[in-house]
């Protein structure tokens, strides 16, 4: 996390070069942006959130394995490992298949985000026309009920 906030700090005059580029763009074609970059930004989401559970998991069961072994045996650390930070560096994970079904984990989302919110825009359903009914001729505005 210290190497991203260091990168940050010293070329932050072409972040903000960038962003202040890339803002109007952004507003005046958001219409077209929107539809792409809204899943995309949702998906990430549920990723962040998914390795995070996965990094706590990994945790508890690594704990859970050395407080439960056995006085007899030795309480060897099995060093399992998922990382927080470097998510796409395999060699951080030490039980390897972990990354492979974190990658089955972003297909499922994939499929789920872009199958319940389609990328093209949705016409909003138009409501049934009312048929009108016929007012009794007393009931008309003026009309005396004589």
């Amino acid at each position: 996390m210290d190497e991203l906030v260091n990168h940050v700090v010293e070329r932050w005059q072409a972040y903000a070069i960038t962003a202040a580029f890339a803002l109007p763009l952004v507003v005046m074609l958001w219409r077209h942006i929107a539809p792409v970059l809204l899943p995309v930004l949702e998906i990430m989401l549920y990723m962040a959130g998914i390795q995070i559970v996965l990094h706590g998991l990994v945790r508890a069961v690594r704990w859970f394995k050395l407080e439960t072994a056995m006085y007899h045996t030795d309480r060897a650390d099995p060093g399992w490992e998922v990382p927080l930070a470097e998510f796409w560096n395999l060699a951080a994970y030490n039980p390897e298949w972990l990354f492979y079904a974190q990658g089955g984990a972003l297909a499922i989302v994939t499929f789920i985000v872009l199958r319940c919110r389609p990328l093209r825009p949705q016409k909003p359903p138009t409501p049934r026309k009312l048929k009108r009914k016929r007012v009794p001729a007393y009931r008309q505005a003026g009309a005396s009920r004589g």
